[in-house]
């Protein structure tokens, strides 16, 4: 599975000279049937989805302490939905300055990763 979590951990992985072994998917239904059964040791996404999959199926996964990379999570919008795309940013910026951004995420998610 490319992604810029895989680029990431690869420059990790130079930078600090570490030999963490790399393996493709799919996707990522197929990374977590691997992590489950134990052919591989480790997998890396983004916070709010390897929450999920903790919080939803219950998974029994381990974070590291410290994230290798963090991408802003964005909404691509036709260049003619510029109103709709100006609603949503004031209805995400109404909920975060309320605290029900956070709650969602600790409901959903099972951890805040509104500031990550």
């Amino acid at each position: 599975m490319g992604s810029n979590h895989t680029e990431a951990l690869e420059q990790f992985n130079k930078d600090k000279q570490y030999d963490i072994k790399t393996k493709t998917y799919e996707n990522r239904e197929s990374a977590m049937l691997d992590l489950d059964n134990k052919p591989i040791d480790g997998y890396i996404n983004s916070s709010s989805v390897l929450s999920a999959e903790k919080n939803k199926k219950g998974k029994d996964i381990k974070f590291i302490e410290k994230a290798i990379n963090v991408e802003p999570t964005s909404f691509p919008f036709k260049k003619d939905n510029a109103d709709k795309k100006k609603a949503i940013d004031k209805g995400i910026k109404a909920l975060k300055d309320d605290g029900e951004l956070k709650k969602s995420s600790e409901k959903y998610l099972g951890e805040d990763t509104t500031q990550k």
